[in-house]
């Protein structure tokens, strides 16, 4: 058996695919097949198993996903030895919402680079769901989530950190000076809203059914920035993370409602798939990330 069977096997599993397996191996498709057959012939096992046009991997090959993934990060701790780590080299690919991406990810990409110049960053922006079926497509390697916990049983989260989430307003407004203002007296100013099946939107909406109320958006975007300038701007109020309102808060460019939903517990989340195999990549990312970041 020699490992670039395992890195071949692993290679598919992830893809779930031996044709995308073999381009990211450059292999040609021929090659792949081989190589695994020729491993369940050593085995005994089959790995997977073929239904129409999709690949599953079986109990045995499970198994061997485990073992091999072991195999794999012993080779390369022993390729590390005497190396530093500023050669390392390859690609990450990291995805994530737009808010986190303006706030969050430059600083942090910056530090990396500066670490790891040779490694290619690339960023996927989408939503939450998105950032989930992406990584069961192998598509990206790290997904950043803003959302409640997550309780995909297919999904490590290996970092996390509750955010709040704020009442924003012009600078000095009225109601700011207010304590516990009446919610009804909040909804009745203009609302500014990012798009519906974003997070805070879905998660306002909720709270506000709870109590027989609603908003009345007078303004939509995906970005929440510009929803951010428009309160700077005096032209209405949102409800938004800390992540985003923060500098502007504390420079006192905006002011912010005493009020809170109890109930409502949102999370800053890194998350890849479980079958997914820890790069050096992945780990330098997450060794400045949960230190420096979530």
């Amino acid at each position: 058996m020699e490992l670039r069977t395992l890195h071949t096997f692993v290679r598919i599993a992830e893809e779930k695919s031996f044709t995308r397996a073999a381009a990211t191996l450059h292999y040609a498709q021929s090659t792949v097949t081989a190589q695994i057959k020729q491993l369940e012939e050593e085995l005994g096992v089959r790995l997977f198993d073929r239904v129409g046009r999709q690949i599953y991997v079986t109990d045995a090959g499970h198994k061997l996903l485990g073992m091999a993934y072991d195999m794999l990060r012993m080779e390369e701790s022993i390729q590390k030895v005497g190396k530093s780590q500023q050669n390392l080299e390859g690609t990450l690919r990291i995805g994530l919402i737009q808010s986190l991406q303006n706030h969050i990810l430059l600083p942090h990409i910056l530090e990396f680079r500066k670490r790891y110049p040779a490694v290619r960053v690339i960023v996927e922006e989408a939503n939450g769901q998105k950032l989930a079926d992406m990584l069961y497509r192998n598509e990206i390697d790290l997904a950043y989530f803003f959302q409640t916990k997550l309780t995909d049983e297919n999904l490590v989260v290996v970092d996390v950190q509750e955010e709040l989430m704020y009442f924003a307003a012009p600078y000095n407004h009225p109601l700011c000076r207010k304590p516990n203002p009446d919610l009804e007296e909040i909804l009745s100013l203009p609302f500014l809203t990012v798009e519906q099946d974003q997070c805070n939107a879905v998660l306002l909406q909720h709270c506000l059914a709870d109590r027989g109320l609603q908003y009345h958006s007078t303004f939509q975007v995906g970005n929440p920035d510009i929803i951010l300038r428009m309160i700077r701007a005096g032209e209405g109020i949102s409800w938004l993370p800390h992540y985003v309102i923060a500098d502007a808060w504390e420079g006192g460019e905006i002011s912010v409602f005493d009020y809170q939903f109890p109930e409502v517990h949102v999370y800053r989340q890194i998350a890849h798939h479980k079958d997914k195999w820890m790069s050096d990549c992945m780990r330098a990312w997450l060794s400045i990330g949960t230190a420096n970041q979530m």
